[in-house]
């Protein structure tokens, strides 16, 4: 599921990858836990880091990009549970993190 999360986004010029965020900005998404419930089943909790780099404004913008984010997977089915936080900023990284669970039938 998080790669179709991932494609998704990508489709919608949210440039994102899977996997923890390095020097580059951009959308990344770590796949955190996931669960099967009963047999039919299947619960994933996902946590999705949007960084931001050397930007004028970067705080303002890492919230703007987040929220966009945010906007488009709550047009996703099945989605629940999505909320933001900022993370922080070291110089001019600022860094917001979006989780979020996904589930359905398998």
């Amino acid at each position: 599921m998080i790669r179709k999360i991932a494609k998704y986004l990508n489709e919608n010029n949210m440039n994102a990858d899977l996997g923890y965020p390095g020097e580059e900005e951009g959308v990344f998404l770590l796949d955190t836990y996931s669960n099967s419930i009963a047999d039919i089943t299947k619960e994933e909790s996902i946590q999705i880091l949007v960084q931001v780099i050397n930007a004028e404004d970067a705080y303002l913008k890492a919230k703007k990009k987040t929220e966009e984010v945010k906007k488009l997977l709550n047009k996703l089915e099945n989605v629940y549970g999505l909320n933001d936080r900022y993370v922080g900023n070291k110089g001019n990284v600022h860094i917001f993190s979006i989780n979020l669970k996904i589930g359905g039938i398998k």
